[in-house]
């Protein structure tokens, strides 16, 4: 996807990024996720915990080397429409939650600071962008399925510090194999507006989070921050999704496992 370096944001945000990531995806156990989350902690959202099993228990087939003798994922897919069945109108009170949840993160447990890192971050246009990119794939950031991939590819991007927009074939083939381990689900289907709405806006800022974190470190040139972040990136993917992201390549034919 394109990189975001025109994107201006403000160094009381940028201090707010690079907090929110490192205090959640060094949260090392449920019992230390609760302390930063002790009210509706994101990654205890059923939802989260349902995606990932999802997502878990369908890696392999969908995300295995296709059989060479078979048409490409990318070939296969791209003419297909993206379902709707998990779209999403977004709700004032639902986002509210969204930024209250992530300024706990931002907080580390300091109620005095938790309203002040929610006002920060919503004052970002980090939405706005995030929206804008997904609009130029033909992604629908108002749909649940279309807000994982996504965030799976901007993940692997920081990660892997590879620009994925060389691969637009490859991220239209991954969004729909997203959409045929998702839409389908019975237990995803169940999801209301509001999880579905929390769930996607808070992988949303995730995934700006990671991005401009990377960036940020690839600034000051200097590689061991760099791998670190990198490699907290990484963890933090495994957490929502159970993919080990590094041990993956974008191509044409969508994200599959190295060779």
């Amino acid at each position: 996807m394109p990189a975001m370096e025109k994107t201006t944001i403000n160094l009381p945000v940028k201090a707010l990024l690079t907090a929110s990531l490192l205090c959640l995806i060094l949260i090392p156990n449920t019992k230390a996720l609760a302390q930063y989350f002790p009210y509706e902690p994101a990654y205890n959202l059923a939802m989260f915990s349902v995606t990932k099993n999802v997502v878990e228990r369908n890696i392999k087939k969908v995300y295995g080397i296709p059989d060479k003798s078979k048409p490409s994922a990318g070939n296969e897919t791209t003419a297909k429409a993206a379902s709707a069945k998990l779209n999403f109108t977004s709700s004032k009170e639902v986002h509210e939650k969204v930024l209250e949840t992530l300024g706990r993160i931002a907080a580390k447990g300091d109620e005095t600071k938790v309203k002040h890192h929610a006002e920060v971050l919503g004052k970002s246009s980090l939405l706005k962008d995030f929206d804008s990119l997904l609009r130029q794939y033909g992604f629908n950031s108002s749909n649940m399925a279309d807000v994982f991939a996504a965030y799976t590819i901007l993940s692997w991007q920081a990660i892997t510090g590879t620009d994925a927009a060389k691969y637009k074939t490859g991220i239209e083939a991954f969004r729909q194999n997203m959409h045929s381990i998702m839409d389908n689900n019975e237990q995803l289907q169940k999801a209301t507006n509001a999880e579905k709405q929390q769930l996607s806006e808070t992988l949303s800022y995730l995934a700006m989070i990671f991005s401009f974190a990377s960036q940020e470190q690839l600034k000051t040139k200097n590689e061991k921050a760099l791998a670190v972040t990198r490699e907290y990136i990484r963890r933090g993917v495994i957490r929502v999704s159970g993919i080990d992201l590094s041990q993956y390549e974008l191509t044409n034919s969508g994200l599959r496992p190295k060779k």
